[in-house]
């Protein structure tokens, strides 16, 4: 059985009941009692039956109520109270730990790491650097009739990302340059680029045809194979959107240039205030004092 100390009643399943007792005890009723799972259902037990219950050498006969659909028997609460069980004992458990020198420890060592090193040579495509391509599975996306395409703004990268994101599209423009790229041209459509310049920490300039740049979010980049092709594929012409602009090529694209900040000027000198001999109209602002002169008020005669 199970201790359950949640449970207020010990139970167990008619299936579990007639397997146990062979010769199964009459079930006596009672309509008041009602259960409550766990997730708030009603449960009607079948009934009780009074059966020995033997703990540590010491036997009661104790009530136990069957029910028609569970799992395992319940020790409930209303049987605890008859027993003193040793609750140090049930807590406890031993653990022993070898010493890191040990011939156990080490032969634990050597297993974990000859089977790390089988599993890495077993997948080693999925292990190995840069990113791979799924070739013996194909993807299908179903749409409802009615879908219209969504332009989503780039998600933000979070601070502490920033170093790594960029570490990671530094990578991906090393590895040959060939990305698919959005195509805004068409509904949801992408087009063979290859990278030409970094233009920003997350924007790229990629060349989809000759003569023909765009810039992109690296949201909108996705790293491909030399040579993979998409059959969405449409070259960019005239006719871009917005949110397409085409750029001149630019004469050098090294990394040095792009990322090096335009020079700043110093700030001109501060211009000089010749000194004047003190006088009694330079010593600084006078009060300014009104004018008027005050009079004394009208009395009313009467």
């Amino acid at each position: 059985m199970e201790l359950d100390t949640g449970s207020g009643l010990s139970l167990m399943t008619i299936r579990d009941f007639k397997a146990i007792f062979k010769k199964s005890p009459s079930l006596s009723t009672d309509r008041s009692i009602i259960l409550n799972t766990y997730t708030g259902e009603k449960v009607s037990p079948l009934g009780y039956a009074h059966v020995v219950v033997t703990v540590n050498g010491i036997s009661k006969t104790l009530p136990l109520w069957i029910v028609k659909e569970g799992n395992n028997p319940l020790f409930g609460r209303n049987w605890l109270q008859h027993f003193h069980l040793q609750w140090h004992e049930l807590k406890n458990l031993k653990v022993t730990t070898p010493s890191p020198r040990s011939p156990e420890a080490t032969t634990t060592a050597d297993s974990i790491k000859n089977g790390l090193q089988k599993l890495l040579q077993t997948h080693k495509e999925v292990f190995s650097p840069g990113i791979g391509k799924a070739k013996s599975h194909t993807a299908t996306l179903t749409l409802k009739p009615d879908a219209k395409p969504k332009f989503c703004k780039a998600r933000p990268v979070p601070y502490a990302l920033v170093n790594k994101v960029g570490q990671e599209l530094d990578n991906l423009e090393k590895q040959g340059d060939n990305v698919l790229t959005r195509d805004y041209r068409a509904a949801d459509r992408w087009a063979n680029g290859t990278i030409t310049a970094r233009n920003g920490p997350l924007s790229y300039s990629i060349q989809t045809s000759p003569g023909i740049v765009w810039r992109r979010h690296a949201d909108q980049i996705v790293h491909t194979q030399p040579g993979a092709t998409d059959p969405d594929h449409t070259q960019p012409g005239a006719t871009d959107l917005d949110l397409i602009l085409p750029i001149s090529l630019p004469k050098d694209t090294t990394r040095s240039q792009s990322a090096e900040p335009n020079p700043v000027t110093a700030p001109p000198p501060a211009p000089t205030v010749a000194s004047t001999s003190a006088s009694p109209s330079n010593l600084g602002t006078q009060p300014r004092r009104s004018g008027r002169i005050t009079k004394p008020p009208v009395k009313l005669k009467l």
